[in-house]
């Protein structure tokens, strides 16, 4: 079942860092939608609702019968959008739900063996309508929009035939704009986004992108680097840009 994860905010307003005091928690409620958007539109706040969804998770007990539908899937539309093979005969399957601007809905993850669910994940954040699934074997990272222009990623594990979504493996980009790339070699998926540093103000900041390395269940803050052009294809080490309640004094 999803434990919810301790909170502290890493930055003012806009990004939220999942640090779950608990490590990993298995997923057992799922198909996810995730969506790597990209887009340089300016920055706006995540919806209200984001953390404290991602911080109160629950999944129903796992049986040996088939896995039955989300609510969500059953009293609405839910469409299959893609399907990843992980190896021994299991598959992690994006549904979308609702129409574009539907913010009811919530991205919904299926994990399927031999072609029959076996656990579903309604993930408490995302918007239910988009999503892209990105996996390197075992391992697969869920890409979200998340409100107006804010978006959302998280690290998801195949585990003993479960799902485990690690609980400090999630991060909130500021922009439309976060993705999934290996990006020291090591085979593992790490996370690139966008963000802006709010000077002079939210909406005008100046951009950044944002690196972070998956180890030992986590995403890990390597550094930033202005936006001066497409997103890195390696970590960044640069300290990242001061914001209001950072406590950093790099300036961009």
């Amino acid at each position: 079942m999803l434990a919810g994860g301790a909170w502290r905010k890493r930055v003012a307003a806009r990004r939220w860092v999942i640090i779950g005091a608990a490590g990993a928690v298995v997923v057992a409620a799922g198909a996810s939608v995730a969506v790597a958007l990209g887009s340089d539109r300016a920055p706006a706040a995540p919806r209200a609702s984001t953390r404290a969804a991602m911080g109160n998770t629950s999944a129903p007990p796992s049986t040996s019968a088939p896995a039955a539908l989300p609510q969500q899937c059953v009293i609405g539309t839910c469409t299959k959008a893609q399907t990843v093979s992980v190896g021994g005969g299991y598959a992690i399957s994006i549904w979308h739900a609702g129409a574009l601007g539907d913010f009811r809905t919530k991205p919904v993850v299926e994990l399927s063996r031999d072609g029959v669910a076996v656990q579903w994940w309604l993930w408490p954040v995302g918007d239910g309508w988009s999503g892209a699934l990105s996996c390197r074997a075992q391992q697969c990272v869920l890409t979200d929009g998340d409100g107006a222009h804010s978006s959302v990623a998280q690290v998801v594990l195949l585990r003993g035939g479960r799902l485990v979504a690690p609980a400090r493996a999630a991060v909130v980009a500021d922009l439309p704009t976060v993705l999934a790339r290996d990006l020291d070699g090591d085979g593992d998926l790490d996370v690139v986004a966008l963000d802006s540093d709010y000077t002079p103000n939210f909406a005008q900041g100046h951009l950044f992108w944002h690196t972070y390395r998956f180890g030992d269940d986590r995403l890990a803050s390597t550094g930033c680097v202005p936006k001066t052009g497409p997103a890195p294809t390696r970590l960044v080490t640069r300290p990242c840009p001061s914001r209001a309640g950072s406590g950093r004094t790099t300036t961009y």
